[in-house]
């Protein structure tokens, strides 16, 4: 978990790498909210193996105040 102020604060480290990730254009897409889809590839699971395993898709989203919301999404159940 990041600690330090900012626009990732209290978020787990790999949303900031995915939005990063989505900054540097490889989202799937972009919904209605400007909220940017990204698929949770193999090597980004060897990077961050604490996504959790039902995990495959993570959307990332900046808000009017500057930071960074994010939802885990599962093709085949519920995240929790």
């Amino acid at each position: 978990m990041i600690l330090s102020p900012g626009k990732f604060e209290r978020l787990p480290l790999y949303i900031a790498y995915f939005w990063y990730k989505g900054i540097d254009g490889f989202y799937d897409f972009r919904d209605e909210c400007m909220g940017m889809h990204l698929t949770v590839l193999p090597e980004d699971r060897a990077q961050f193996p604490e996504i959790p395993a039902l995990v495959d898709t993570i959307v990332v989203w900046q808000d009017d105040h500057g930071f960074v919301g994010y939802l885990e999404k599962s093709s085949v159940g519920s995240v929790d």
